[in-house]
């Protein structure tokens, strides 16, 4: 993981989790996406809002962040680029699912 500030601008395409390099934002967001799916599969995929919300969350949470919508954005869009994340166009508003699933060939228990 590196921090947001020294991420490099070169983004891995392999398919080995080994390799997979994420920023702190990029990594709390997927997460977060991945819990979300578990534990509230009735409101997931997730819209940006509720992606910032969750990622803000104080309990269960090492370290607490206090990030802002336009970073949120930001990484979901690194994301998106990467394969990591995909968007889901819905009528009120857009939200987002992550592929970690497809990407690695992981099963929903992993």
């Amino acid at each position: 993981m590196t921090d947001d500030n020294n991420a490099s601008e070169s983004h891995d395409t392999d398919n080995s989790l080994g390799e997979l390099q994420l920023t702190t934002t990029e990594a709390r967001i997927l997460g977060c996406l991945v819990e979300k799916e578990s534990t509230t599969p009735e409101q997931y995929p997730l819209t940006q809002n509720a992606i910032l919300t969750a990622c803000n969350q104080k309990t269960s949470r090492d370290p607490v962040m206090n990030l802002e919508a336009g970073q949120i954005g930001h990484a979901l869009r690194q994301l998106e680029t990467r394969g990591l994340v995909k968007t889901v166009f819905g009528s009120r508003a857009d939200r987002f699912e992550h592929r970690l699933s497809e990407r690695y060939s992981l099963t929903r228990d992993q």
